[in-house]
């Protein structure tokens, strides 16, 4: 069937961005899913399951455990463009602590993370952005909503962010802890799920290559759990534009 190209040069420059990005991985991950159609309009999304290593996955465990005793862990921000507000609201209700950039098993991910993603290995320190281990408490009534972050893009023009990582550290059932995605600006009901599997790691676009234009079809949400004493954790990171500075 014939492709029919996007109208806009936006969208054009982010198809093509895509696809390369796509072979690219491909060669790399054989084994990775990837959700990707530009002439529908669905937010470019890759899914690599047991990224991490069981022994992996146990240590940034381990460190969120020494994170949680040495009080590190605070409500998580809320971003703009003009302010960091760090506030607990109904719009995101997660704890975060920051993970050490430096730990060796912190860095080997970084540096696989950027191979995948063609970020070029000097560039690590700046597109390592921030690597940060959420926790979502998991709800204590039945009636409640699970905890999670309301639907939002990642989206900061003066971070110039290009991709969103996310690598699950915990195991919820198939309906718990899901990271939702809106592939249309305007439609809250046609949605994209991904469920959590610890090792899983998860990369979204945000913008193209410079950081400068925003992919429209990137909203998503992440929900909580409801598994009574059962937290959800997860690795988060942004790769932001080469030649941004490290925050």
């Amino acid at each position: 069937m014939m492709r029919r190209r996007p109208s806009s040069p936006n969208g054009v420059l982010l198809e093509v961005e895509a696809n390369e990005l796509c072979d690219h991985v491909r060669r790399r991950c054989p084994d990775v899913r990837i959700l990707f159609a530009g002439v529908q309009q669905l937010p470019l999304i890759l899914e690599i399951e047991h990224f991490l290593a069981p022994d992996q996955v146990a240590h940034l465990l381990q460190l969120g455990q020494r994170l949680d005793l040495a009080g590190q862990f605070s409500p998580s921000t809320v971003e703009d463009d003009d302010a960091v507000v760090a506030v607990r609201t109904t719009v995101r209700t997660s704890d975060s602590a920051l993970l050490p950039h430096r730990d060796p098993c912190v860095r080997d991910i970084a540096s696989r993370v950027a191979a995948l993603l063609q970020v070029e290995p000097d560039q690590v320190s700046r597109a390592w952005h921030r690597p940060w281990l959420l926790r979502y408490a998991p709800v204590r009534e039945q009636t409640a909503e699970p905890l999670g972050v309301v639907r939002h893009s990642d989206f900061v023009p003066s971070l110039r962010r290009i991709y969103t990582c996310l690598i699950y550290l915990s195991h919820h059932g198939d309906s718990d802890g899901q990271t939702v995605f809106y592939p249309r600006p305007d439609d809250d009901a046609l949605t994209l799920t991904v469920k959590p599997r610890p090792g899983k790691l998860v990369v979204f676009r945000v913008a193209s290559r410079d950081g400068r234009l925003r992919d429209d079809y990137a909203d998503h949400a992440a929900l909580g759990v409801t598994a009574a004493g059962t937290a959800k954790l997860v690795c988060q990171f942004f790769v932001r534009a080469a030649g941004t500075a490290w925050l």
